[in-house]
């Protein structure tokens, strides 16, 4: 038998005879079944979506595989040839394959983890997403559609997930207080703080709203003095009312405030304001390039990560990029 050492026992031979016995694919349905519903930190229904993913389109080859035949060779072929089309899906969807892997590993379903891809051919870091200028970000916001620049405006210069941004409503922004008495800025504008304590998701179709990704994902976001008059046009838009949502879809100007944005709608409108402004990226990609430009102001690390909800240090440094300011710091030299 695959994989039995000589002192195995009987209940752990019949374990690792199941392994032999169900796909990947199926396992990987049971880990997400399973950890959807217990534990200290049940995945998120987004999350959930992901790793189906994962599954169904970028390891749909190992996923019909049994589990107890699956051997390290299939693992590293797969992830070259995958990674060679699509490194970053490749190495989110490694990292995934190895946490199930590790827990068949644990239900003595396998005696290995086959998941030992040199480290050297891990390319999660070689290929960064697009990301967009201070000029392009400047245009997506000329041409997007009135009820929606304050979308773009929080997006790219507060850095939110788009789950978090669906489910903001009005009670959620306000007049930043300092001593009792609102906080203005340089030009005597009126500044404002965005609390996240919420976040959509669409699930088959369901959309849910629950907690934000992490716990680390509760905060609350200054914004900038540039973001004033764009929050306070919106707020002008909506009808009156602390639970109505800030941004809901795809064109609450007729009338429907309590609907939210569908992922189909929102990638559509999305799609047609970053064309239109002669920009590739995602609308994802806002969210780099607010924690960035936020770094660029002399942020720590713990100030970066507390402004995008992080709690790993390794998950926020894949947001800071290299928007070519070299030149303008070093003159800063003397």
């Amino acid at each position: 038998m695959r994989g039995v050492a000589s002192d195995t026992s009987y209940e752990d031979s019949l374990a690792i005879k199941t392994g032999d016995r169900i796909t990947l694919g199926q396992y990987a349905q049971q880990w997400r079944a399973k950890n959807s519903i217990t534990g200290l930190n049940p995945l998120k229904p987004r999350t959930v979506m992901e790793y189906e993913r994962y599954m169904k389109s970028t390891m749909s080859e190992l996923a019909e595989m049994r589990l107890g035949s699956i051997t390290a060779d299939d693992v590293e072929n797969w992830y070259l040839k995958t990674a060679t089309r699509a490194p970053n899906q490749a190495a989110k969807a490694y990292s995934h394959l190895k946490t199930v892997m590790s827990d068949a590993v644990i239900k003595k379903l396998r005696t290995t983890n086959p998941c030992i891809v040199d480290r050297r051919n891990r390319r999660l870091e070689t290929a960064e997403p697009q990301v967009p200028t201070r000029t392009q970000v400047s245009e997506m916001m000329d041409v997007a559609p009135e009820h929606l620049k304050a979308l773009i405006e929080l997006a790219a210069w507060g850095g939110f997930r788009k789950g978090e941004l669906l489910e903001l409503r009005r009670k959620d922004v306000n007049v930043m207080m300092k001593n009792g008495k609102p906080v203005t800025g340089k030009s005597g504008a009126t500044l404002y703080e965005v609390s996240v304590q919420r976040a959509v998701t669409t699930h088959g179709g369901l959309r849910t709203v629950g907690t934000p990704k992490t716990n680390a994902s509760k905060r609350v976001v200054s914004m900038p003095e540039r973001s004033s008059v764009v929050i306070e046009k919106h707020f002008e838009l909506m009808p009156d009312g602390s639970d109505v949502l800030l941004f809901p879809g795809p064109n609450p100007i007729k009338g429907a405030w309590d609907k939210h944005f569908g992922d189909t709608s929102f990638h559509e409108t999305f799609d047609r304001i970053r064309k239109a402004a002669g920009y590739e990226g995602s609308f994802h990609s806002l969210r780099a390039f607010a924690l960035t430009v936020y770094g660029e102001t002399g942020a720590t690390l713990a100030e970066i990560m507390r402004r995008g909800g992080h709690t790993r240090v390794e998950t926020a440094m894949r947001y800071q990029r290299d928007l070519g300011t070299d030149f303008d710091r070093v003159t800063l030299l003397g």
